[in-house]
């Protein structure tokens, strides 16, 4: 586990965050992590109260290339 995992770890079921997913650029400087969580805020309050730096924080919106069909045309 990466230092700052073991950093934030603590904190992140006090604001009812789970990590799904953590993927680290090649040369190790930078990283995305997925999480769980009710909305960003929670995440940050997380990240702010272990004391762990990050970029930013922000909720998904969901994404469908063009060349898909629609989720609701597929399942009519």
């Amino acid at each position: 586990m990466s230092p700052i995992a073991e950093q934030v770890s603590p904190c992140l079921p006090v604001y009812d965050v789970t990590r799904l997913h953590s993927f680290i650029s090649r040369d190790g400087t930078r990283c995305v992590c997925v999480y769980e969580a009710a909305d960003a805020e929670a995440v940050r309050h997380a990240y702010r109260a272990a004391g762990a730096n990050f970029d930013n924080a922000w909720p998904p919106r969901p994404f469908q290339p063009a060349d898909e069909p629609n989720a609701e045309e597929s399942t009519a």
